[in-house]
């Protein structure tokens, strides 16, 4: 009710026209309000109504009709375009005489053909089907993007890349100052190892029996050395029973 770009009607005394009159919405009487005084947007019947939309170059006019009208009318040109969500949803019925004999059976008749889907079969068939023009719901292509309107993907792809190389490689560097500590190598051959672990894609497990075998080894070394030089010295006495030297004495 509060916008001015686009003026709005109804047909006048129609059952639309009442419901705007008659509502208690706030809204609802803003918008009543606004067609009353607008000269113009009030129609004698729904045809004016629609050819005043369509003589409307810059659709600056919207007619407010039953959404069944709307519908059959959008079905056959496609200039027309209904806004969703309707405002108001509401049934039409037949209407006869008091006490009818015939009211109850009519009316267990159309319940049993909207229970079984006939209803929507019969307006499918005399909305959509029974029309010369193409359907409407074929809409033309839009309008192809340019590099210039997917840089901005391209850039953040780009960042978000260079952001994950950067990680990967702080992460690899702090993995081989683990493998150094837990080794007790230097950091750069630690770095040299993983380095060429890394590059030999084909291997999927990583062996540590180098490093192993290396420290092993240099303690293996260490105590052969100590028991030779044990030996060694304990040689110098000789071979005695007990490895312990006599003293011998004259009487």
């Amino acid at each position: 009710g509060r916008q001015n770009k686009i003026v709005y009607g109804t047909v006048e005394n129609s059952a639309t026209y009442n419901f705007f009159q008659s509502s208690n919405n706030t809204i609802y009487q803003k918008m009543f309000e606004s067609m009353t005084t607008t000269v113009g947007v009030l129609q004698q019947d729904v045809r004016t109504g629609f050819q005043d939309v369509l003589d409307t170059v810059d659709g600056s006019y919207a007619f407010l009709t039953e959404s069944t009208t709307i519908e059959y009318e959008v079905e056959r040109n496609c200039k027309f375009r209904m806004v969703k969500n309707p405002i108001l949803r509401r049934t039409f019925g037949i209407a006869m005489p008091r006490n009818y004999p015939y009211r109850s059976l009519i009316n267990d008749a159309i319940l049993h053909l909207e229970e079984d889907g006939e209803l929507m079969k019969m307006k499918d068939y005399w909305w959509k089907q029974r029309k010369e023009n193409r359907p409407c719901t074929e809409q033309e292509p839009g309008p192809e993007l340019t590099i210039e309107q997917l840089r901005g993907v391209f850039l953040i792809l780009a960042c978000g890349c260079i952001g994950a190389l950067i990680l990967g490689f702080l992460e690899f560097l702090y993995s081989v100052y683990n493998v150094s500590v837990e080794n007790h190598i230097s950091y750069m051959e630690a770095l040299k190892i993983e380095g060429l672990f890394a590059l030999k894609i084909w291997i999927s497990q990583k062996r540590n029996k180098q490093l192993n075998n290396k420290n092993s080894g240099s303690k293996t070394s260490i105590i052969n050395n100590k028991s030779t030089n044990s030996l060694d010295s304990n040689n110098k006495w000789g071979n005695f029973p007990d490895n312990k030297p006599e003293l011998l004495t004259d009487l």
